[in-house]
């Protein structure tokens, strides 16, 4: 199949509709991908991807896209992408990453000029530096990003006691290791088993039984497909509850709060806010796997309430944008590109998808 690309009408289009949007627009550029080819740029999935479009060569002289972040469940969004990245976020003490601390807070990501990552109102500066500039994004994410800050350091502390001949490097890089297959162990053995079910033995991904462990195979190609990073993980978006709880951890006090007013707004943070969403986290059950978005996303995405802004960006037109400046092809393709599955009628989808969701599909396109 010859690699595809967007109409110069549609490219006019859609920078027509940019232009006139009221709101800070998502800014995509049309580019060129084989659609033939599964595996594409390197990716590390993250809550919500940042894909930059760049000169990058496939073997067949064909465009595709490159991710900022590391294909490798290597927790880059705590460590960085990059050796530079890397060294700015550590403390050179003991093997541990740089922390602020405050008697509220606890140890937190160090902060930042506020104009670096985030619009904040007069005399706040809680902006935090991490390994992914999406860490303000949401209280989810910060706090996620917090908790594993703060467990690498644990682990240089417990690693210290017991080889005090260490010096900073040899911590650093084991409390590293430790942390990373912790984080592997729990995204294999507890998570993708809940959402692939009997998919992670058939292809040979799930954790293996005792001491037994995988090889490192330098010739396979460790890269994410495209397809997946900028289409298919995005499942987790229905995940997404609307309503955060948070939880006092000492007496149990609860409140909630709305993500629609915390976007970009890490500010509590350095009060205490991590103590009671981390609470709250471990309390909430997630939303269910539908083809529904919280009205947080879908009308408020990105909203800050500090700026006055009444209205936010839709997540899925977001997504679905940037599905087509990919040049992801619809869901039909698929079918038979893997499944050798034609599609004529509505009705051909309800042998693979929900009545519901064939019947709003049917009724979005009459």
């Amino acid at each position: 199949m010859e690699p595809t690309k967007q109409s110069s009408a549609a490219t006019r289009d859609h920078i027509t509709v940019i232009s006139a949007c009221p709101y800070q627009c998502l800014q995509t550029i049309p580019s060129i991908r084989n659609l033939d080819r599964l595996a594409s740029a390197s990716s590390e999935l993250s809550p919500a991807g940042i894909v930059t479009p760049v000169k990058n060569w496939n073997k067949q002289r064909q465009r595709v896209h490159w991710n900022q972040n590391t294909a490798y469940h290597d927790l880059s969004l705590v460590y960085g992408s990059t050796e530079e990245e890397a060294q700015k976020l550590r403390s050179g003490v003991k093997g541990m990453l740089d922390v602020e601390y405050n008697r509220k807070s606890g140890p937190m990501p160090p902060t930042v000029p506020v104009e670096e990552l985030c619009i904040s109102p007069d005399r706040e500066k809680s902006c935090y530096k991490t390994g992914d500039q999406r860490a303000n994004q949401n209280p989810f994410l910060l706090t996620v990003h917090t908790y594993l800050l703060r467990h690498h350091n644990f682990i240089c502390q417990e690693l210290s006691e017991v080889n005090p001949h260490w010096d900073d490097e040899k911590l650093y890089q084991e409390a590293r290791r430790l942390n990373i297959a912790i984080a592997q162990y729990t995204t294999y053995g507890h998570y993708l088993p809940n959402v692939l079910g009997e998919i992670m033995q058939k292809e040979g991904i799930q954790i293996l039984p005792g001491a037994q462990y995988t090889k490192y195979d330098n010739e396979l190609d460790a890269s994410i497909a495209d397809e997946y990073t900028t289409f298919a993980a995005r499942y987790g978006h229905t995940l997404i509850p609307g309503r955060i709880s948070e939880i006092d951890p000492k007496t149990d006090e609860k409140d909630d709060i709305w993500l629609r007013d915390y976007y970009y707004t890490p500010f509590g943070f350095r009060y205490g806010q991590f103590d009671k969403i981390a609470k709250g986290m471990t309390v909430d059950r997630k939303m269910k796997h539908d083809v529904f978005l919280s009205d947080d996303v879908r009308n408020y995405l990105y909203r800050r309430l500090y700026l006055n802004q009444s209205a936010g960006l839709d997540l899925a037109a977001v997504s679905i944008v940037r599905g087509r400046d990919h040049g992801i092809p619809g869901y039909t393709y698929y079918l038979s590109y893997l499944f050798n599955m034609t599609v004529y009628t509505f009705n051909d989808l309800r042998k693979l998808l929900p009545p519901k969701s064939v019947d709003l599909l049917e009724e979005l396109y009459e």
